[in-house]
């Protein structure tokens, strides 16, 4: 089961941004990038899930059970994600600085597990370069 809508972007303020986006003719495009430097309009890394990895992602992301919230204790620097993910029916959706809900954690390893590839041996967010 392929999503609808699946994107993921996680701006490191004076640091990385990472992007995670899902393109039903294309594939799904994995970046990441520098804080001056905006993200390329066609990615050199596109991955092809199959319908069973996009399942397993779908059950295990449900199984943390997310509810988004705000931090309770405002900051002014620290990183900014915005996210979209949509199968039949919404599955998450939020815009939060520094999120710190209860799993997110979780679901971050999740995202970066599901973009292993040769481009990135340890998932998009280990990036070391």
């Amino acid at each position: 089961m392929k999503p609808r809508k699946f994107y993921y972007e996680e701006t490191h303020y004076f640091g990385s941004s990472y992007l995670i986006d899902w393109d039903a003719n294309v594939g799904l495009r994995i970046q990441d990038s520098s804080s001056c430097i905006p993200f390329l309009i066609e990615p050199s890394t596109i991955l092809h899930p199959l319908d069973t990895d996009w399942t397993r992602l779908k059950d295990s992301i449900e199984i943390l059970a997310l509810e988004p919230r705000e931090p309770e204790v405002p900051v002014c620097d620290g990183f900014d994600v915005q996210c979209h993910i949509t199968f039949r029916t919404r599955l998450l959706k939020f815009s939060i600085v520094n999120p710190d809900f209860e799993g997110f954690n979780e679901f971050r390893d999740l995202l970066n597990q599901f973009t292993v590839c040769s481009d990135y041996p340890d998932g998009l967010f280990e990036v070391d370069r």
